[in-house]
This record gives C-alpha cells, structure tokens and sequence, in this order.
C-alpha cells in the first residue's frame, strides 16, 4: 500500500508540466543583443515560422525606451530561440516579459543579464501579475 502511494505520488509530479522561458540580455554598448529561448511544445505558433516567432515574442517583450527588432530565430527539437536587438546608449531602466503569461498561468520567465558577454548579478524573475521590473547593471 505503502508502494502503490509513493509509486502515485511520483506520477502525479512527472504529470505536472512547468512552463519556463529564458531569456539573456547581453548589453554591448551602444547596443542590446537578446535572446529568447522557448519550449517549443509549447508555442502558440509553428516553431517552423519565424515570421510568428518574431512577432510574438515582439509583443510579448519590451525593453522600457528601446525599440526592438527581430534578427531571425532557430528552432530545434525541444527549443526555439529568437533573436532580437536595439540601440541603447545607456543600459536600459526596465523590461517587460508576458511571454506565454496568457498560455500558461504558472509560466515563469527568467531574465539574465550581461554586460559585454559577463554575467550580472541575479535573474529576475516574471511570474504571475509581473509587468515592468528593473533591469540592475551591476554585480
């Protein structure tokens, strides 16, 4: 009996899907390079169209004063990558992240930055009712 429940138990946590995205700013003055990474079993649209890739992410992300633009994307098996970048001559104040928030409830988005290709401090994180957070440029 004992068994039968732990055996329940472990069934019911592989069942439980998390929903998670990842993405790095790397900022290169005078310049921004982004890239965001999807579970591509979880996309809204084809992972196989960049077009929607771009314009979803586009919408679902933001840069607080800098407009963005879409560089391309790569789809793999399990991940979708899209590249995005824009003018900053100053590290940029905030960002907002909603992507797949509508999708999914529990989605967490992590946000890393990086200063010329070095990492800076903690991620922030996204989740729940979130919209814009502060982006810390320094350790």
């Amino acid at each position: 009996m004992r068994i039968g429940a732990i055996l329940l138990a472990i069934a019911q946590l592989a069942a439980h899907k998390f929903h998670f995205s990842r993405t790095e700013i790397d900022y290169h003055p005078p310049r921004l390079e982004i890239v965001v990474t999807l579970h591509a079993g979880e996309l809204p649209f084809p992972a196989e169209s960049e077009k929607a890739a771009c314009a979803y992410v586009l919408a679902n992300f933001a840069i607080k004063n800098t407009p963005l633009r879409c560089v391309g994307a790569k789809s793999s098996v399990h991940y979708l990558d899209v590249f995005l970048e824009g003018d900053a001559p100053a590290p940029p104040a905030a960002a907002r992240n909603q992507i797949l928030r509508k999708e999914f409830p529990d989605q967490r988005n992590s946000v890393l930055l990086r200063r010329e290709a070095r990492p800076i401090g903690k991620a922030i994180e996204f989740g729940g009712a979130d919209e814009w957070k502060p982006l810390i440029w320094r350790p």
